[in-house]
């Protein structure tokens, strides 16, 4: 979003914050982190799906700074 937004809007940055949200690794998921971490591809792979629902609604997925904590 960052080099979009020097590429295509003049540098202007987005306005507000862009929720990524993280991951919890436990013993029900270990095996698919640890499978995922194997190559670049195994990782962009599993991570891909989420990537898409992030990107996919950009205006959704940002927040008002004045939101931030």
């Amino acid at each position: 979003m960052l080099i979009e937004s020097v590429r295509e809007q003049d540098g202007r940055l987005p306005d507000g914050w862009f929720l990524s949200p993280g991951g919890v690794v436990d013993s029900a998921n270990i095996d698919d982190v640890i499978a995922r971490q194997k190559s670049a591809k195994a990782a962009y792979d599993w991570y891909r799906p989420a990537i898409d629902e992030l990107l996919g609604d950009r205006a959704g997925s940002m927040h008002p700074l004045e939101d931030a904590r």
